[in-house]
């Protein structure tokens, strides 16, 4: 085999690899498909918020601005995530009372789980762990992967210990 021919096949093998290197997975929802999927499933399957100090009540008007989420429990109350700071590794299936919930921690016990009161401003405080209940443990574990997909996709990492 001529050293042309050796060549050509190295290069062409060198071009096979980078080109699967670079491959990007087309298949995979983006960011924007993600969250668009999470807000329909809480408008759908009834979400709601897991906060023990208070009543669950219905979540209203789940917003995204790239990885921060925004949601209304009430006229009294939002609420605000950034889904890099949560921690994938924490996001768990649980069953509460007769609901299904999807619980999650922030990385680091980073209290940056923001709970806002919109009209009594001494309401206002932050968290490391929150969650959202569906009605059936089905449509908890699809949110749950829909959730986890987002915060990979924001760049969220495990807790460090």
């Amino acid at each position: 085999m001529s050293k042309f021919c050796k060549f050509a096949i190295l290069l062409l093998i060198t071009f096979v690899f980078v080109a699967g290197c670079n491959k990007t997975n087309s298949d995979e929802p983006s960011l924007k498909e993600t969250t668009d999927y999470m807000h329909k499933s809480l408008d759908a399957n009834f979400g709601q918020r897991f906060d023990i100090s208070k009543d669950v009540v219905i979540i209203k008007d789940l917003r995204s601005d790239g990885c921060k989420l925004t949601y209304l429990f009430t006229d009294y109350e939002s609420s605000e995530y950034d889904l890099s700071d949560i921690n994938p590794n924490s996001i768990k299936l649980e069953k509460i009372g007769t609901a299904s919930w999807v619980t999650f921690y922030t990385r680091n016990f980073n209290h940056s789980i923001k709970h806002i009161g919109l009209k009594d401003h001494t309401a206002t405080y932050s968290t490391d762990h929150g969650g959202f209940a569906l009605n059936t443990e089905e449509h908890a574990a699809s949110f749950a992967k829909a959730l986890h997909h987002a915060v990979e996709l924001c760049g969220g990492k495990p807790s460090t210990f």
